[in-house]
């Protein structure tokens, strides 16, 4: 029970289609889904300091978080949890920053480099330079053809803090598309579309939210999602890319409307464009995801929000798609994963 009791969340991350919650712990982790609630693996097998799954398949990778011997920040540990098969771990030179995955290919972020492996044969690809990147950047496009990464990188040796790159996976190997001078400051965060069409990104002032078109690099929006600068904590598209969720360390969450026929951001006036915000009442919120939409009893078109919570909390919300922004959003249902 002391075991149980101790139990504290490292970092939570939403899956792909944010039908399941994946929570690292100090003393393993735990799957969760989202909606109908359930905690549907739970492993203690000691310390780990990031878990990412690939869609609701039972193939789950993590990180250790050095608190035992057996679990290494250096190693990436790829499971198949139906069959409790562990694959032999991916060993590296430095700390493991962050995994992403679909179903082509897992990506590791170092602190200066990012490996690409190919899924299926496990080929290991050249290493390809980034800036320097503490906080593990790395944004996976969900589709597998093509796949896209982005993260912080920059065209010549002078490394740019705000630039990002972006590199498509191809079976011969990862292929440069170019680099976007994105922000004058350090990068604090980067999302791709599910099709890497679009890619969001965000500065360590926290203060602009911006939205590209991938395959020219226009600047599609610009969102101010505050006067005061903020930590980022998750930026997240939703599968059809109508909707940007951002959360941050002040307690909001926006969201803000993306239409779909936009080229350029030409006249874009800076503002508040939020399609709804929520105070999350001194509570941080560390991952956010948008989820399903959907048709309540009158009628209206739904779209449901899942938000974690530092304190170990999953709280469902809803919106209404078809009213005009800002719209509040409205708690469904809220569960704590941990003691």
């Amino acid at each position: 029970m002391a075991q149980e009791e101790s139990c504290k969340a490292i970092a939570v991350d939403f899956n792909q289609d944010a039908s399941c919650l994946a929570v690292a712990t100090n003393d393993g982790f735990k799957i969760v889904c989202c909606d109908p609630f359930r905690i549907c693996f739970h492993s203690t097998s000691g310390g780990v300091r990031l878990v990412r799954m690939l869609f609701q398949t039972s193939l789950v990778a993590t990180v250790g978080a050095g608190l035992q011997l057996t679990q290494s920040p250096r190693s990436v540990f790829l499971h198949n949890l139906s069959e409790s098969v562990h694959v032999p771990a991916l060993e590296f030179k430095d700390t493991v920053l962050n995994v992403r995955m679909n179903c082509g290919w897992i990506v590791i972020a170092l602190e200066t480099e990012i490996l690409a492996y190919l899924l299926e044969t496990m080929k290991c690809f050249a290493p390809i330079p980034s800036n320097r990147n503490p906080k593990g950047l790395l944004a996976l496009s969900i589709t597998s053809s093509p796949s896209l990464i982005a993260f912080p990188g920059s065209l010549d040796k002078e490394a740019h803090p705000g630039d990002v790159a972006v590199f498509e996976l191809k079976p011969e190997g990862p292929q440069k598309g170019g680099v976007l001078n994105a922000h004058l400051h350090e990068l604090s965060g980067v999302a791709l579309s599910s099709d890497g069409a679009r890619m969001a990104t965000a500065s360590a002032r926290g203060t602009l939210i911006k939205v590209f078109n991938v395959s020219n690099y226009q600047l599609l929006y610009t969102f101010r999602r505050g006067k005061m600068e903020a930590r980022i904590h998750c930026l997240a598209f939703s599968s059809d890319s109508e909707f940007l969720a951002v959360s941050s360390n002040h307690e909001t969450i926006h969201v803000y409307s993306l239409p779909q026929n936009r080229t350029s951001s030409a006249g874009l006036e800076l503002g508040d464009f939020a399609f709804a915000k929520i105070a999350r009442k001194a509570q941080a919120t560390t991952a956010v995801a948008v989820g399903d939409e959907y048709s309540d009893a009158a009628g209206r078109r739904q779209r449901k929000l899942f938000a974690c919570t530092d304190e170990g909390v999953l709280v469902q919300y809803r919106f209404d798609v078809s009213a005009t922004g800002p719209v509040p959003c409205t708690a469904v249902n809220e569960h704590r994963f941990l003691p």
